[in-house]
This record gives structure tokens, sequence and C-alpha cells, in this order.
């Protein structure tokens, strides 16, 4: 019995150790990069540590790997989670993405944050310093709402159209051909009133 027991044991650990060597979404990185997240947001210390907090780990480069994402199958679970997060949204690349994926981003944070969709539940199981308080969440909305009214007012305005003195001919007679072509079409539409007067008379 005892020796079914041990064999139980090394089989179960060498399938652990050589799953562990196995990383079907890519190999773990090394935890605490060193690459800032948001930058180039303008973003204040307090409002930046919730972020830290709460959504680096999953968003950015900056994850901290636990021991036990290094034991298969739960470090597959978690390495899918982490990758999926950063194809989403990845916070040490904010500088990399337009104004316009900024402006989609930072909506989607708000209204995330604030309907109490992220951080996600599963997640703060194993993470209860990422979970958040009412005035947190409405301190990352506002400031969400604050980056996009900045972002917008920094949006490039489109030039207007210039039209050189060509163009403008050309637009000219196109539009004086088509006022003539009406102009001609209601014409011919039009009855013969003296036609039908002399018609009348006889």
């Amino acid at each position: 019995m005892i020796k079914r027991i041990l064999i139980v044991t090394g089989v179960a650990a060498v399938v652990a150790v050589g799953g562990s060597l196995i990383h079907p979404f890519g190999t773990l990185g090394a935890p605490g990069n060193s690459q800032s997240v948001l930058r180039e947001a303008q973003i204040d210390p307090e409002t930046l540590a919730i972020f830290q907090r709460a959504c680096q780990n999953c968003h950015s480069q900056q994850t901290e790997w636990p021991w036990y994402s290094h034991v298969a199958p739960v470090s597959w679970l978690i390495a899918r989670d982490v990758q999926q997060a950063r194809s989403h949204m990845d916070l040490s690349r904010w500088q990399d993405y337009s104004n316009d994926d900024r402006l989609r981003l930072l909506s989607e944070i708000g209204t995330a944050v604030r309907n109490r969709q992220m951080p996600l539940p599963r997640y703060l199981l194993l993470h209860p310093e990422a979970r958040l308080t009412d005035a947190e969440r409405q301190q990352v909305y506002r400031w969400t709402r604050t980056e996009r009214s900045r972002l917008w007012m920094h949006q490039p305005q489109a030039t207007p159209l210039q039209l050189t003195g060509e163009l403008r001919v050309a637009i000219g007679q196109e539009v004086t051909s088509a006022i003539e072509r009406s102009r001609l079409s209601v014409h011919h539409e039009l009855p013969d009133t003296s036609e039908k007067k002399q018609r009348e008379s006889e």
C-alpha cells in the first residue's frame, strides 16, 4: 500500500515538474519589469498608485508572478489570463497607443471600474489588496473623464478644404450647366398654353 502511494506521489511530482516546463501561452516574464505604466498620461500620484495596485499585475509588463503561477496547470491558466489582458490593454505601452485608442481605452476603464466589472472577482479572491473602495472607483472614473477631455482638446483639427482657382472655375461651370439643364427640363415639361387656347376658341 505504501509502495503504491509512493509511486502515485512520484508520478504526480514528475507530471507537475514536467508540466511546469511547458508554457502553451509563452514563457512567464521576469517579475517587476522596469517599464513604467501610463507614460505620457497626465495622472496624479494617488490615482497612479491605484492602477499599480489593482490593474498593472495583469494589464502591464509589471506582472508579479506568485509561486503557484509556476505550477501546471495553474500556470497555464494564469499565463492565458495575463496574455489576454495585455492584448486588450497594456499600460506599459500606453505611449504607443494612438490618440483614438487612448480615448477608447479610457472610456472602457471608467465604465468597467465604476460598474465593478474590474478588477475581476476571481482575481480578488487571491489578491484582496487589489479590492477598490467606492471612493477609489470614483477617483479612477473622474481621472478617465479628465484625461479624455485633455486628449480631446489636443486632437488634431481637420484643415479646411482649400480650392485652387482652376478647381473653383470647374465647379462653377458644372453648377451652371446643372442649372441650365434643369431649366430646359422644366421648360419642355410645361404644356403649350397658346395652342390649348386656340383649340378652345375653335
